[in-house]
């Protein structure tokens, strides 16, 4: 037998060496196609968080179909689905009407201006670097000149921020204008109109309510809240895909790939053990709805309950409703404690140490392209990696958080379509 593996060991190592010199030979090919993966990855989950709010709420109207028919009468709810965007893409073609447009000239100043913003944030994360690079080398002279690198770019960067700010509410404004112009000319009409949209508006129809509210704050809201969507959605999707491409090619992208099955697979496992909370918010409702119904039966009855002196009864009432409600508030503070306890460990503790262990990936492992420096380049590499996936994942908190302003123009598109 140990002959056999004495033969074996020759042989294995040689297979071995035949195989990591054909990845080396091959490993650009192997980079790009990793890297366009992870875009088609990241695009594709971002239009799945879209169409699963989508669902949701399809599968919510679907389940209160019931009580939608016995609420005839009341306005019926908007959700983001298929119908939302079809509105949305309407409103969209008023105040864009062509490329050439005041609108979409702004809207290309707006998006270049937010691909510079990403490139002055790489920029820092190098000379974040760097810096810490000359302390560590003890180079005073690099280290001032490096201050005043990082002062210098302070003005193109606060520039950047000023204009995109500025540019953001000529687009609300430019926005405004075109939808109040549109439905000026649908309300008023033009001349020789004599359909008189606003005496049938106020006189033969109920269903708009409050047509002076929609023809000035709504319109005001909508446009405040469109300008402000596409700087909350592009912003971070583009700094998910820049930052990760850089970190990649500083630490290679199986190092990214690894990183993202890591999180998927933490991730996965903490939506497992996450007990419904929306299930227990729904009982915590019924209950304290059961105890409030027991106070206001006590106070309707009050005639009765005291002629047939009938206050221990209903003393044991309120008690039993109060108690069962505690109880279960007791039960979810519990279930929440040890879910806070795994969700901190997992996201922060977890996930931090995956990237304090990618980031140091270039110092412990050979990596093609990447030579290997002294203990200054090997910090700065170090304190480089370690702000872009910061940035990255920050980026990525923004990208889920934008999901909620996207309900934000629900309400509008239904008002104005």
């Amino acid at each position: 037998m140990a002959v056999w593996s004495t033969l074996r060991s020759p042989e294995s190592k040689l297979l071995l060496d035949k195989y990591a010199k054909a990845y080396v030979k091959h490993r650009p090919i192997v980079q790009r196609t990793l890297h366009v993966a992870f875009v088609l990855y990241f695009v594709s989950s971002f239009y799945r968080g879209l169409g699963s709010s989508a669902q949701s709420s399809k599968s919510n109207r679907t389940a209160k179909r019931p009580q939608e028919a016995k609420d005839a009468g009341k306005p019926s709810r908007v959700a983001v689905d298929a119908v939302f965007y079809t509105r949305l893409s309407a409103l969209l073609r008023i105040v864009i009407p062509n490329l050439r447009s005041k609108e979409a000239l702004l809207l290309a100043m707006h998006s270049s201006l937010l691909v510079f913003r990403t490139a002055i944030s790489l920029y820092v994360a190098a000379l974040d670097g760097k810096i810490v690079a000359s302390l560590v080398r003890a180079q005073p002279a690099a280290f001032l000149w490096n201050i005043v690198r990082w002062l210098l770019v302070a003005v193109p960067a606060t520039a950047t921020n000023s204009w995109l700010s500025y540019i953001q509410n000529k687009l609300s404004i430019a926005y405004r204008t075109r939808l109040t112009k549109e439905l000026m000319t649908q309300y008023l009409g033009e001349d020789g109109d004599e359909e008189r949209v606003y005496y049938k508006m106020s006189n033969l129809d109920d269903r708009i309510k409050n047509p002076d509210q929609m023809m000035t704050v709504d319109i005001q809201r909508f446009s405040n809240h469109l300008a402000a969507i596409y700087a909350n959605l592009a912003k971070p999707v583009l700094d998910v895909i820049l930052y990760n491409y850089q970190l990649s090619q500083n630490v290679g992208a199986e190092g990214l790939v690894l990183l993202t099955l890591l999180i998927q697979g933490s991730a996965a496992l903490l939506r497992t053990i996450t007990p419904p909370f929306g299930a227990y918010a729904a009982e915590e409702a019924a209950l304290s709805g059961a105890l409030r119904h027991s106070h206001s039966r006590l106070m309707e009855s009050a005639e009765e309950v005291a002629f047939f002196s009938g206050e221990e009864t209903e003393r044991m009432l309120i008690e039993r409703d109060y108690f069962g409600l505690i109880k279960h508030i007791n039960r979810t503070l519990r279930i929440r404690l040890w879910h806070g306890v795994a969700e901190e460990g997992i996201i922060k503790w977890l996930w931090g140490s995956f990237g304090l262990c990618i980031c140091a990936i270039p110092v412990f492992f050979p990596i093609p392209g990447v030579t290997r420096t002294d203990l200054g380049g090997r910090t700065e590499g170090f304190v480089t990696n370690r702000r872009l996936l910061l940035s990255s994942s920050d980026a990525v908190g923004r990208v889920m958080y934008s999901y909620k302003g996207i309900h934000t123009l629900m309400p509008s598109t239904q008002n104005f379509a």
